[in-house]
C-alpha cells in the first residue's frame, strides 16, 4: 500500500456549499386545552440556536414556537433565525426539531430527517 496520508481524496473539501437549514417546529400548545396537541417547551432556544449558527447552519423557526416557553418571535430574530410560517419551516427545513412528533405532518415531511424526543 502507498504511503499516502489517510484523509487525502476524502471529498470533505467538496463538501462545501449552501448551509443545511434546521428547523424548529411549534408544539400546538393551546392555553384553553381546544384542540391543543402538544407541549409547552420548545426544541430549540434563542441562545441555542445562536450557537448552532456559529457552526455553519440556517436556522427556520416556526410562528410562536417559542410563545410558551417564555421566547418571543423577535427573540429569534434578533439571534438571526428566520421565523416562517408551519408549512414554510417544513419546505425549507432539512432537519426538523419537535419535542412532540409531529404525527399530523407525516405526510409532508418525506426526505426530511425528524428529531423528536
Amino acid at each position: 500500500m502507498e504511503a499516502a496520508p489517510l484523509l487525502q481524496n476524502d471529498g470533505l473539501q467538496a463538501m462545501a456549499g449552501p448551509p443545511a437549514v434546521l428547523g424548529c417546529l411549534h408544539e400546538g400548545y393551546k392555553p384553553n386545552g381546544r384542540g391543543s396537541t402538544g407541549d409547552q417547551r420548545v426544541s430549540l432556544t434563542p441562545k441555542v440556536a445562536e450557537q448552532i449558527m456559529k457552526d455553519g447552519y440556517k436556522i427556520v423557526v416556526e410562528t410562536g414556537a417559542g410563545a410558551w416557553a417564555g421566547f418571543s418571535d423577535d427573540a429569534y430574530s434578533e439571534v438571526g433565525c428566520e421565523v416562517l410560517s408551519r408549512s414554510e419551516v417544513i419546505r425549507k427545513g432539512q432537519v426538523l426539531f419537535s419535542i412532540d412528533p409531529p404525527v399530523r405532518d407525516f405526510r409532508s415531511l418525506g426526505g426530511k430527517i425528524l428529531i423528536s424526543w
